[in-house]
């Protein structure tokens, strides 16, 4: 399956934005906005979020613990130069793999990377498999500060058992459990969605996160052609026109399955959520 959506070319308006009194600071300035790409273990966090980066102006801040480290490009699958498709990716390959990566260090570094992505007028977006990264980055400090967008993308658990089974989400765990029979890599994995999931049902529960589930169950039903096209219009378009909403007042125009703004949109007054 292709990572990829239509090449048609799209119209970035500017994303620093005016707001209203609810999202100012202390200090009268708007809140800088954020989207943050949540999801089990092979769901295609990584693909929504290039996916969305090209459609806007936007860099990508991975919050995956294992792409944090260096020297594990073949053990975690790390996204490739031609996956990336031009987008800036930050805190890949950051890390020494001797040592242990601390939220705190996580804290730290995506939050220079996110000044340095908004000091360029750009979208960050941050993804990743670590949810316990963006909780610990994501405070009431951060919220105070940045407005945020949570896209999950979610497979129903029958499914994923089933890509568990058939191997198409081993190598996103593999550097779990190097030394494992491939059985218990199995188990490993199923373990980690169900930390995941439990973990994303916890912060939207709990702390009270507002997301926008997306669900990609179906496209892998599918296979081919046939699985591009479900990826396009019910998980990559659904979350443009959720974004688009979050960034824009404005409702995005479908061109043959890709997705462009109105001419003369309006800024956004408030985000939504599903």
């Amino acid at each position: 399956m292709k990572p990829s959506l239509s090449a048609s070319q799209q119209i970035r308006p500017s994303l620093h934005i005016p707001s209203t009194s609810s999202q100012l600071l202390r200090h009268g300035q708007p809140k800088e906005k954020v989207v943050v790409v949540l999801g089990v273990t092979g769901a295609g966090k990584p693909r929504l979020s290039i996916d969305l980066a090209t459609r806007f102006s936007a860099e990508i801040i991975n919050s995956d613990k294992m792409q944090v480290y260096q020297g594990l490009k073949i053990a975690t699958h790390k996204i490739t130069d031609e996956e990336r498709r031009g987008v800036p990716h930050h805190l890949l390959g950051v890390a020494d793999p001797e040592s242990d990566f601390s939220t705190a260090e996580f804290r730290a570094m995506a939050s220079h990377s996110l000044r340095s992505i908004l000091s360029r007028r750009n979208l960050p977006i941050i993804v990743g498999g670590s949810n316990s990264f963006v909780e610990a980055l994501i405070d009431v400090t951060f919220q105070s500060r940045y407005d945020c967008c949570f896209l999950w993308v979610d497979v129903a658990m029958p499914m994923l058992a089933s890509m568990v089974e058939r191997g198409m989400i081993e190598e996103e765990t593999r550097a779990r459990a190097l030394a494992e029979a491939t059985d218990a890599i199995k188990v490993n994995t199923s373990r980690l969605a169900c930390r995941q999931l439990e973990k994303i049902h916890r912060l939207r529960n709990i702390r009270d996160w507002r997301m926008h589930r997306l669900d990609a169950t179906e496209v892998f039903r599918k296979r081919g052609g046939e699985a591009e096209a479900v990826w396009n219009s019910v998980v990559a378009g659904t979350a443009e026109a959720v974004v688009s909403r979050f960034l824009y007042d404005s409702e995005p125009v479908v061109y043959g399955g890709a997705m462009s703004m109105r001419s003369g949109a309006q800024p956004l007054l408030a985000a939504t959520a599903s």
